[in-house]
Formats: structure tokens, sequence, C-alpha cells
């Protein structure tokens, strides 16, 4: 009877031993999660703050971003509008989809989303929008067109 008693000892300790080893592992994922998200939305402000710094920085690039015109641009500057414009749209993608997987929260995506209106407004985004859409996913592009350039429209 000794014997019977220390093993349901053993078997309720070895249970309570898996319920901890759950309840910490659970606690495990959920910091990990958490310190996923954190990471991201550094990330996609680094991004952020990079476009920026690298078109302060740089005086031939303001000059060429801000040109009215792009038929007045030469190849040359015209190429190097494209790329800074194709920039902004890639991290407006890779932003569209952190929020889409639930990786940015509300608050987070509602000045992203604000900032992508305000650049969509620009008739030479839209140009480039327009020639490159398709090199974007189909998600991606139907979300900038049913919500971001139509918001300007509106």
């Amino acid at each position: 009877m000794k014997l019977e008693k220390w093993a349901l000892i053993a078997e309720i300790a070895g249970g309570v031993a898996v319920v901890f080893s759950l309840v910490y592992v659970g606690f495990q994922v959920a910091q990990n999660t958490q310190a996923i998200r954190i990471n991201t939305v550094q990330q996609s402000l680094s991004w952020i703050l990079s476009e920026s710094e690298h078109l302060l920085l740089n005086e031939d690039l303001r000059e060429t971003m801000s040109v009215e015109d792009l038929t007045t641009l030469s190849p040359t500057d015209r190429q190097q509008y494209d790329v800074q414009q194709l920039t902004v749209l890639r991290t407006f993608e890779y932003q569209y989809f952190l929020y889409a997987e639930g990786q940015l929260d509300e608050g987070m995506w509602s000045g992203l989303k604000q900032r992508m209106v305000d650049f969509g407004s620009d008739e030479n985004l839209r140009i480039i929008w327009d020639e490159r859409k398709t090199w974007f996913n189909p998600r991606f592009r139907e979300f900038m067109e049913g919500e971001i350039l139509i918001a300007e429209a509106n």
C-alpha cells in the first residue's frame, strides 16, 4: 500500500509539473511575441527615418524630389526620382502587411496610414504608382487603390 501512495503522489506531482511547464511556456511565448512586435515597430520607424535622413542629407535628391513636372527631369534624375518613390511605396507595402498580420497596433497604424494618404496626394507619386503598381502585391494594390489613393479623390 505504501508503494501505491508514493505512485499516486508522484503522478500528482508530475501533473502539477506539467501544468507549471505549460504556464511557463505560455508566458515565454507571450513575452517573445511582445518583443517581436516592438522590434517590428522599431524597424518600421527606422525605415521612415532612414528615408527622411537620406533626403535631408542629399541636396541634389531634394531638388529632384521637389520637381512638379516629371517630364522636366533628365533620364538620370527621373531614375533617381523613381527609385526614391518606389522605396517609399515598398515601405508602405511592408507597413501594410505588418498591420494586416497583427504586428502593428491601431494607434501606430492610424498615423502610418495617414502618412500614406498624405504621400498619395502627390500627383507624381500617383504617376509612379500607375507605371509600377504591378510590381506590388495584389492585396497591397487593392488597399492603395481602395483606401489611400481614393482618399484624396474624395
